[in-house]
C-alpha cells in the first residue's frame, strides 16, 4: 500500500491533469449531444453514455501502447523516417534493442490511462442514474 500511495505523490500533478482534460473531454461530448439533440432525457443519456465509452476506449488503447502493443508499428516509422531525413543514422540497430529501452521507460512512467478510465466510470455512475430516473418519468 505504501508503494501506492508514493506512486501517486509521485505522478499526483500528471493525474490531476490527466483527469480535469478527461473531464472536460467528457463534458464537451455530453454537451454535443445534449445541445445540438432535441434536449430530452433521452439526449442526455445518449450523450453520457457516449463520453463514458470514448474515454473507457482512449484509457483501453492507451494500456494497449503501455503493454507495447504498438511498438513494432513505431520502430518501422522511425527507421523509415530515420532513413528518409535524418542527418545521422538511427541509434536502434535492431527491434529488441528498442523494445527494451521502451520497456525500462515505461516501468517508471505513471499509469494516466487509469485515470482516464475512472473519469469513465464516474460517466457510467451518471448513466445508471438517469436511466434510473427515465424509468420512474415513464
Amino acid at each position: 500500500m505504501g508503494k501506492f500511495i508514493y506512486h501517486i505523490r509521485k505522478y499526483l500533478k500528471v493525474y490531476l491533469i490527466t483527469a480535469l482534460i478527461s473531464l472536460a473531454v467528457g463534458v464537451g461530448i455530453f454537451c454535443l449531444y445534449y445541445f445540438l439533440r432535441d434536449r430530452t432525457i433521452i439526449a442526455a443519456i445518449d450523450g453520457v453514455t457516449m463520453a463514458g465509452v470514448i474515454l473507457l476506449g482512449v484509457g483501453i488503447l492507451c494500456l494497449l501502447g503501455r503493454f507495447g502493443a504498438y511498438d513494432t508499428m513505431s520502430y518501422g516509422f522511425k527507421q523509415m523516417f530515420a532513413s528518409m531525413f535524418a542527418k545521422e543514422a538511427n541509434k536502434y540497430n535492431d527491434m529488441s534493442e528498442y523494445k527494451e529501452e521502451k520497456r525500462v521507460k515505461r516501468e517508471s512512467s505513471s499509469y494516466y490511462y487509469v485515470v482516464m478510465m475512472i473519469v469513465s466510470l464516474l460517466f457510467f455512475i451518471a448513466f445508471a442514474i438517469l436511466e434510473i430516473y427515465k424509468t420512474q418519468l415513464y
